[in-house]
């Protein structure tokens, strides 16, 4: 399997790619223990946040043999092949063997070729131990070796890997330009657009044609459509100098409707359907509602399909129907749908621990929550607590925050609590967790104390007037007894939900304190309760 790593803008080393055999558990693990080293150190580079999406983002690439927007090297991994050697001077030469101290000038005709290989094999393992300056030497001999088309152009594909590893974008991409001047490759040819992606926009999208129209089987095609839609973006991103794609100029209509083809083909996984359906749902609305692609693929009956169809019908119907969907649906079924609903909870996240977060946020969250989101994963278990620390900046006068808080918070509560929860790492873990959950149990706590302490006292008068009607022989026989019974039961249903409230919110504690100043709340409801319980 070729090596692939991510477009090297600006960046001093190539990004390898994570071996085929990571374990996702292993790898959560292993960002959980870092996260803890971070958190304590007052210099670090990256922040929690930071690892957290890193992560995902690793996931995604673990899981999907179908992303695109990878520079591959070897571009075809028949090229670094490990086994082949050559004798010259009594001695064995590899791709691991140090081939600068040979003169290949001395070597005759019949071992030329088999040199050829073993420097461009050596090319590629030099290349991605990061010996740039190495990689290049070894396959600039292998182009003075070979006369086969395919290894000099692998050979100028390393050449390009190395010159971008440097920051040399330009000549980086002369020697691709080389590269793809003969046979088709697709890797070559997305390596290109990569890199004029970077120098030449322009260049890149006109590249689009060659990617998308020249992919031979279903596979090339979905990856080089994904190559060529990460080019658009990032293109059209520079130039607008904006990252909303109604900023973007448009894609070539002959390039959305190949994206269409691929959405109805028979060979693509639900979630490359799931990722074309909705880049068209979001950027060619109009004439992907008037096709009917969706309803002529394999995975038109999915959930994939009702979240795309809700795509079309604008942002806010898209987010609530994901939630809805992926509240129904396990994460192990649908990864790809619950990856999308946990990047919108960390964006939330992120906003709502801001000092002042904005009114959109907070809704979006509670929107997220009423919709039906669950305790699967830490942020949204982190999102309860956090929504409710806030809930103050948000809340009307004297409201009172709806029960539904109760209900999610001790939902949050009780996953951090179990023994097996999915959603903790470790001991520590636990406990950070729990006291965002405690405080924010506080929060609400007090807030919906306060609340019906101001309820209560804007029931005082009505209680008072029913007193005064009540007392006495001649203010009793005149009194409506069928109007004071119907506000005493009223008031009395009052009491009843808010001692049941408060009950509720009163688990989701443990500062004593807190309990105490409880008991002349209740002594309130109480005494309000038997004030006019006896006239119904």
């Amino acid at each position: 399997m070729a090596t692939t790593f991510p477009t090297v803008k600006n960046c001093p080393q190539l990004i390898l790619g994570a071996p085929s055999n990571v374990n996702s558990q292993e790898a959560v693990a292993a960002f959980a223990r870092a996260s803890k080293r971070i958190k304590s150190g007052a210099y670090t580079q990256f922040s929690i946040e930071d690892l957290t999406s890193a992560l995902s983002a690793i996931e995604a690439t673990l899981r999907s043999e179908e992303s695109g927007l990878k520079f591959s090297v070897p571009a075809d991994p028949i090229h670094f092949n490990k086994s082949l050697s050559f004798e010259f001077g009594g001695e064995v030469f590899k791709f691991d063997s140090d081939l600068s101290k040979l003169n290949v000038e001395q070597l005759n005709l019949p071992i030329k070729a088999l040199a050829g290989q073993v420097y461009l094999a050596a090319a590629i393992h030099q290349l991605l131990i990061w010996n740039w300056i190495k990689a290049s030497e070894y396959a600039r001999i292998c182009l003075r070796l070979s006369d086969r088309e395919d290894e000099r152009d692998e050979a100028l594909n390393v050449i390009a890997a190395s010159l971008a590893a440097q920051g040399d974008d330009s000549r980086a991409l002369d020697a691709l330009k080389k590269a793809v001047e003969g046979q088709w490759n697709l890797a070559l040819q997305a390596n290109l657009a990569l890199i004029a992606a970077e120098i030449d926009p322009d260049l890149a999208i006109e590249h689009i044609s060659y990617l998308v129209n020249g992919a031979r089987t279903a596979g090339e095609k979905i990856r080089a459509c994904s190559t060529a839609i990460g080019i658009w973006t990032t293109s059209q991103s520079e130039q607008t100098g904006s990252s909303d794609q109604d900023d973007f100029e448009p894609l070539p209509r002959p390039f959305l409707n190949s994206i269409q083809s691929i959405v109805k083909s028979p060979d693509i996984s639900e979630e490359t359907f799931y990722e074309y359906g909705k880049f068209l749902a979001r950027v060619d609305a109009d004439e992907f509602q008037k096709s009917d692609t969706i309803n002529k693929s394999v995975h038109a009956k999915s959930p994939s399909a009702e979240v795309i169809k809700s795509r079309i019908d604008g942002l806010g119907n898209y987010l609530e129907e994901l939630i809805k969907i992926t509240a129904k649906n396990s994460s192990s079924d649908f990864p790809w749908l619950h990856e999308e609903v946990n990047g919108f909870v960390r964006n939330i996240n992120t906003n709502l621990f801001q000092s002042t977060p904005e009114n959109l946020y907070f809704n979006l969250g509670f929107s997220f929550l009423n919709n039906g989101l669950d305790c699967l994963t830490r942020e949204r278990v982190v999102l309860r607590g956090v929504l409710i620390l806030k809930l103050s900046q948000f809340l009307e006068d004297d409201a009172q925050p709806s029960d539904k808080f109760i209900e999610w918070l001790s939902v949050a509560q009780a996953e951090v609590r179990k023994f097996d929860s999915t959603v903790v790492v470790d001991q520590e873990d636990r406990e950070t967790l729990m006291e965002l959950l405690l405080a924010a149990g506080n929060t609400l706590t007090a807030l919906i104390a306060d609340s019906l302490i101001t309820q209560g006292r804007r029931l005082q008068p009505a209680v008072q007037n029913i007193q005064r009607q009540m007392t006495g022989f001649l203010n009793r026989m005149g009194a409506n007894k069928t109007e004071i019974a119907s506000i005493s039961r009223s008031i009395v249903e009052w009491c009843s939900d808010a001692t049941r409230t408060l009950d509720s919110a009163e688990k989701l504690i443990e500062d004593k304190e807190l309990k105490a100043n409880l008991k002349p709340v209740y002594n309130s409801i109480s005494i309000l309760k038997n004030s006019v319980i006896k006239y119904i």
